[in-house]
């Protein structure tokens, strides 16, 4: 005896929506389980890890796509009773519109240590020597590792000027005149 499977629209739109939704959950699981700077507040990060390759929210805006997509698709092929031409036209333009959507409200977080950005030396630098810097983000403060760039020392408690952050050791200046 042999079991024919027929797969129908409304469920290929159901397992769309269920994929969003997944990718969703498991995307917030992945940022919130990233908690190391909340968990240490006072811990040396380098800046790397604050641009990181998954925080480019990209899955989370296909994530997003596909939930409107499954959804949209759904609605139409069972709840409408369009035909499946019609009802997979309506979830793609549905899908597109919310990954579109998802594209410009979905923002990853700025970076603590941007150039220009002030911040507060933790430890005394001497010209070109490493440190730390205090950078308030938000409501918390990162601890970053810094190489002073100045020719004159930076004291301990000294406001300072983010120079660069190509690296992971962003490079600062005294901030005030010369």
């Amino acid at each position: 005896m042999e079991v024919e499977w027929v797969v129908t629209w409304p469920f290929l739109f159901l397992v769309a929506l269920v994929v969003g939704v997944v990718l969703t959950a498991v995307i917030g699981w992945l940022r919130n389980d990233r908690h190391v700077r909340s968990q240490h507040r006072h811990l040396v990060l380098p800046n790397a890890d604050h641009h990181g390759a998954f925080r480019n929210h990209l899955a989370l805006r296909v994530a997003v796509g596909f939930s409107g997509f499954g959804l949209a698709g759904l609605l139409a092929a069972s709840l409408l009773g369009l035909p499946p031409g019609t009802s997979l036209t309506v979830a793609a333009a549905v899908g597109t519109l919310c990954a579109a959507a998802a594209l410009v409200l979905i923002r990853p977080p700025a970076a603590p240590g941007r150039p220009g950005g002030r911040a507060t030396a933790v430890r005394e630098m001497l010209p070109g020597a490493y440190g730390q810097i205090r950078v308030e983000h938000g409501q918390h403060h990162v601890i970053m590792a810094a190489q002073n760039a100045d020719e004159r020392p930076i004291p301990a408690g000294a406001e300072v000027e983010v120079l660069d952050c190509d690296r992971s050791v962003v490079r600062i200046s005294l901030s005030g005149p010369s």
